[in-house]
């Protein structure tokens, strides 16, 4: 019974979280005011407020209470990696569900850039240019070119999970690149062929650009299963 008490206090807060309700940084009412909201015990509440914290919704603050935690690209990440992490799912897996929220974020892109937005990507562009650019570096700001290509879509939801994508593929694939052969003189060339295309409105010719590059990623999964790495 309790079980039932707590899932149906879980999912009225949640709720409520999630159409504005409780705001971000909001503190939620105290144990025993929610337990006599809800005509349950605290014990019921507390389960309840714990499930919220694991779930990211919730940060419980000691001796303070509970706050709506406020969105942000970290907790984005983390859920989706614990999720990963519960279920059996391979790398390929990851790269084929970014693979198609890039093919759909690039088209939104096409729609929606604003000039501004396009000569940011531009500036982006131009620093990954630079000779003298390490490869720390380089990830860094194709981590950053791809962000701001989401924020060309005017949809928020674009940004936090082209992110959260980036950790788990680009960034874990980092730290075995010294095993791999590298191109970043042909991701670059793609990168400027896709704000050529963002500019001409060619989402054709865009789509072919976004599969050749995210074709280098699946490249360099398999070269890195050839050699037992993963």
């Amino acid at each position: 019974m309790n079980n039932l008490l707590y899932f149906k206090v879980l999912t009225d807060i949640e709720q409520k979280i999630i159409d504005g309700t409780y705001l971000p940084d909001q503190k939620l009412q105290s144990e025993r005011e929610l337990s006599l909201h809800y005509q349950v015990s605290r014990t019921v509440i507390r389960e309840a407020i714990k499930v919220l914290s694991e779930k990211g919704m919730v940060t419980v603050k000691a001796g303070k209470g509970a706050y709506v935690t406020k969105p942000n690209r970290d907790n984005v990440t983390n859920a989706l990696h614990r999720v990963i992490q519960a279920s059996d799912t391979k790398i390929e897996d990851i790269v084929e569900v970014r693979e198609e929220l890039e093919y759909t974020m690039i088209r939104k892109a096409i729609a929606k850039a604003s000039p501004e937005g396009i000569e940011k990507l531009k500036l982006i562009c131009k620093k990954m240019d630079h000779p003298t650019m390490t490869l720390s570096e380089y990830v860094k700001e194709d981590a950053n070119f791809h962000l701001q290509l989401a924020k060309l879509t005017k949809n928020n939801i674009f940004f936090l999970l082209i992110n959260s994508f980036f950790e788990l593929t680009d960034i874990a694939l980092f730290k075995l690149v010294h095993f791999t052969p590298t191109s970043i003189e042909e991701a670059q060339v793609q990168h400027w062929k896709l704000i050529e295309c963002i500019e001409l409105k060619d989402e054709k010719t865009a789509d072919i650009v976004m599969r050749q590059h995210m074709q280098m990623i699946k490249d360099e999964i398999e070269v890195l299963k050839g050699k037992n790495i993963i």
